[in-house]
């Protein structure tokens, strides 16, 4: 169906655009901040972390070769690494099998998470087609997204899992203050062990609408923020479903 051929062509231009991303960085990238901070940040937002990885943002020539309608409009790309302590499991659970469920957990960033629809592509592996509302910041208005998302062959080291998605041309229940925005996404989970991961997320967003590109770069931050929302979650439940387990072998240990 036209879906279909939609999403694919999408996401393949997305796996394309930023998989070397989620390894290194490239010549077409450039570090951002001073390497102040363990994530490379110049305000050292995000030196509460437990797993040292860069931050990166395009070059000014990578940035208008990537936009294809040839406009100047603000294209910003941020790559982050965490690791987090629970298995690749629960990561898959909470950010794919239960994506619409984002709003919960990432509220820096989500405001709505919808799932508009799911099929199953030329490849027999599962496609889900969201609407996104983005958290209303002061003075900007929310972005609006509709991207098509599905987990892809994991290439890594070891064991692992891969994701990747973008923004589709379809038909949203547009927000009234919102804009409608455009993006592409990666993320990999790397198996350090049976209950560590390294998982690493490139998200590259044109905000659209009016919106200087200070102000863009600005609120720019908050896209890495996702991964930490997503640390915080997942460690948490990790922990509660130990909790869990262990109570139910005192239970039946009790019972002999």
């Amino acid at each position: 169906s036209a879906l279909k051929d939609l999403s694919h062509a999408a996401i393949e231009q997305s796996i394309l655009d930023n998989e070397a991303l989620l390894a290194s960085s490239s010549p077409n990238t450039t570090i951002c901040g001073k390497l102040t901070g363990k994530m490379g940040d110049e305000m050292a937002l995000f030196s509460s972390s437990t797993f040292s990885a860069p931050v990166w943002q395009p070059s000014s020539t990578f940035s208008k070769a990537r936009n294809n309608d040839g406009t100047n409009a603000t294209d910003i790309t941020r790559v982050c690494k965490l690791r987090i302590k629970c298995p690749s499991s629960l990561l898959h659970r909470i950010w794919f099998v239960q994506h619409q469920l984002r709003s919960q957990w990432d509220t820096s960033s989500c405001q709505e998470c919808v799932k508009k629809t799911s099929f199953v592509d030329r490849n027999h592996q599962p496609v889900n087609v969201f609407r996104f509302l983005s958290t209303p910041k002061p003075m900007i208005s929310p972005r609006e997204f509709v991207y098509a998302y599905k987990e892809i062959p994991y290439t890594g080291p070891g064991k692992g899992r891969l994701y990747a998605g973008s923004s589709i041309d379809l038909p949203s229940e547009h927000q009234a203050d919102a804009v409608m925005a455009w993006l592409q996404g990666m993320l990999q989970i790397q198996e350090v062990n049976n209950s560590t991961c390294d998982v690493t997320y490139c998200i590259r967003v044109q905000p659209k609408g009016s919106l200087p590109k200070s102000v863009a770069l600005l609120a720019a931050s908050d896209l890495v923020l996702t991964l930490f929302s997503l640390r915080k979650r997942a460690e948490a439940m990790f922990v509660a479903l130990k909790k869990k387990k262990k109570m139910k072998r005192k239970v039946a240990a009790s019972k002999l």
